[in-house]
């Protein structure tokens, strides 16, 4: 059995002139200053590529970056994608100012395995090399880092690199690699053409594997559109290969019907990305000594957009919401990076994740997200993908790249507790529960009105309903249509509908009494009236308001929480899955802490009835004063 290649993605960072190129010349013999202008200045301005092999099936791609400040976007771009880095200080500058950058963006990229080398240490003598690693474990205790070694090394007299390679084949042989199930994805840092090759691009594959003949989209942000076509050619560092597993340094050739165009900034996946121009994000990290712009740098992966924060601004460990000056092609849970001018040059003010490459605008989204921020449950944050949902539909087919982790388990996890339901279609398209229902209700309210004028007429074409309803997918109309069906509030007879809601099979004298109950019902929300209190709210009888409450029951329209207390049913819809989710993370909870679930500020009065209500429908079970959750609605880990 061939034994299975090990390979650790390594950048280099530091400021200018500390020896990094060097170091990497030194181990692996390459010259990673290829350009000319580069050689000539002594200087790095592009990102160069060196391969290491450590041992037999244990190797090191290096990615080295440039360190002077005009570069730190080059920089950003090679570290994108990297499973360690070295961090180069050398012995007679310390830290400087782009020792700083570096190291806050390799944070703000999720690095975890970072080298530490004081290099040039033939320069000083051991007592100043002390010095040194002590001001330089000061530097990095301020800024919460803990790094795999802090090594003296010298390229000129060879002392420490024989430790340095072992410490690379240490961190080599623990890295695990993606598996082949991934979505593959590669940001092309460098493409040109070749006669007979086609369009050839390089690029760290961050994960998922490329094969030749491998199906691949090619994402150009001038084409606007994804092109489709196969691997032609793979090589890693000049050696043909048949198949790669991320992360890796590959060279691949691809050849499409159209003109390819692909450049530095461009994406190739396994799997259709997204466009997009507005983005949910998640603020890891924020400088908040500074003043944040109103317009600023946003690096992912090769690329770089300018970006306006929108509604909430900026906050550490908050949701975001940004808009892109230009589409860009993206997926969720990618790493980026915020920069922004300053009177020195530019800045690093922050970083984060990608939580939905494909944010919708709807009404009230900044209010919506003020509200995630302030209390970041899952329930919430549903709600909040639920109320974009209206805008922008949401299918199973995308939600993994469309989504960061969190999100994507939220939906999930949603669709599993009956929160969203799948509709008809090709492309599995997701709606919530509340907005199906509401679609429900607005579709036997349209086919009355369109029809009241016309006693004569059998009923409604369905496509009327398409037309007049905007607001809601034509899928998620049939699914309404479906389930009006099934629970007897539409009627179809040769092919046209007409509504039989409970309030048809009613006197007529108690027809308008059953709006107006839904209404008020509907406005109080989670503590109703009692059937005497609305009956004396309408100025109705007792007996006529008991016998519409009881065909909005038969009907589901509303639920029964005690003798003569009654409930909307999108109440009920709105609490559960917050009980739920609550529950998921508490084995037990009181009363007490279960109440403002229901609502703020909730009484006795309504809190006791709608606890006995979350027992009978089976999303609590009570031991003694407190409840935990039904067996039935835990989600099995």
């Amino acid at each position: 059995m061939t034994e299975e290649l090990k390979r650790l993605v390594v950048g280099t960072a530091g400021h200018i002139d500390h020896g990094k190129t060097t170091l990497v010349h030194c181990l692996t013999g390459t010259d990673t200053d290829r350009l000319p202008e580069e050689q000539s200045r002594g200087m790095s301005i592009e990102l160069g590529f060196a391969r290491l092999e450590l041992e037999a099936h244990l190797e090191v791609d290096f990615i080295d970056v440039p360190g002077h400040e005009r570069f730190v976007g080059t920089m950003t771009a090679g570290a994108s994608g990297i499973e360690a880095a070295l961090l180069v200080i050398a012995v007679d500058d310390g830290v400087m100012p782009q020792t700083r950058e570096h190291l806050r963006i390799l944070t703000l990229l999720n690095i975890r395995d970072i080298i530490v080398l004081i290099s040039k240490c033939d320069l000083a003598d051991d007592e100043y090399v002390e010095w040194q690693r002590e001001a330089i474990s000061e530097f990095l205790d301020e800024q919460k880092c803990s790094p795999a070694a802090i090594l003296p090394i010298s390229a000129k007299t060879g002392e420490g690199l024989e430790k340095l390679r072992n410490i690379l084949k240490d961190l080599a042989t623990k890295h695990t690699k993606n598996n082949s199930q991934e979505l593959g994805l590669l940001a092309v840092d460098r493409a040109f053409s070749l006669p007979g090759q086609g369009r050839v691009v390089t690029g760290t594959l961050r994960q998922g594997t490329f094969a030749l003949e491998m199906p691949l989209y090619l994402h150009s942000n001038k084409a606007k559109e994804i092109l489709e076509t196969k691997c032609r050619g793979l090589h890693r560092h000049g050696v043909a290969e048949s198949l790669v597993d991320g992360p890796s340094r590959v060279a691949l050739s691809v050849k499409s019907k159209k003109k390819v165009g692909l450049e530095k900034g461009d994406w190739i996946s396994t799997t259709p990305m997204v466009l997009t121009d507005c983005l949910l994000v998640y603020i890891t990290d924020l400088d908040e000594n500074l003043a944040i712009h109103e317009e600023i740098e946003f690096h992912c992966g090769t690329s770089m957009r300018i970006a306006r924060p929108k509604g909430t601004g900026l906050t550490r460990e908050q949701f975001a919401f940004l808009e892109l000056n230009e589409p860009c092609w993206l997926i969720g849970g990618l790493r980026f990076i915020l920069r922004q001018s300053a009177s020195h040059g530019k800045v690093t003010v922050g970083g984060g994740e990608i939580a939905d490459a494909r944010q919708p605008k709807f009404k009230g989204v900044y209010q919506d997200l003020k509200r995630l921020n302030a209390h970041p449950s899952e329930s919430e944050l549903i709600t909040y993908i639920g109320r974009g949902s209206r805008v922008l539909e949401l299918n199973l087919n995308d939600i993994g790249t469309r989504f960061n982790g969190q999100l994507q388990a939220a939906v999930e996890r949603a669709v599993k507790g009956k929160q969203y339901r799948q509709l008809i279609s090709r492309d599995g398209s997701l709606a919530s529960t509340s907005h199906l229902h509401e679609a429900q209700l607005a579709v036997v309210a349209t086919i009355k009105s369109e029809l009241a004028d016309r006693p004569e007429a059998s009923g409604l074409p369905e496509n009327v309903i398409y037309s007049k309803l905007p607001r809601w997918s034509k899928a998620e109309l049939q699914h309404a249509v479906k389930q009006g069906l099934e629970n007897d509030t539409i009627a179809r007879k040769q092919g046209l509908l007409r509504a039989q809601a409970a309030s048809e099979t009613l006197d007529p004298r108690k027809t308008p009494i059953l709006e107006r109950v839904k209404a008020l019902l509907m406005e109080a929300d989670a503590m109703p009236p009692s059937i005497p209190e609305l009956a004396k709210a309408l100025r109705a009888s007792p007996r006529d308001v008991r016998d519409v409450v009881q065909k909005l029951h038969h009907h589901r329209e509303v639920i029964k929480l005690a003798p003569d207390l009654y409930s909307i049913a999108t109440t009920a819809e709105r609490i559960i899955p917050k009980v739920i989710t609550a529950l998921q993370s508490e084995d037990l909870m009181t009363a007490a802490a279960l109440k403002p679930l229901i609502a703020e500020g909730i009484s006795r009065k309504w809190a006791i009835p709608w606890l006995e209500y979350l027992d009978r429908a089976k999303v609590t079970v009570r031991r003694g004063n407190e409840r935990s959750l039904h067996p039935s609605r835990r989600v099995n880990s």
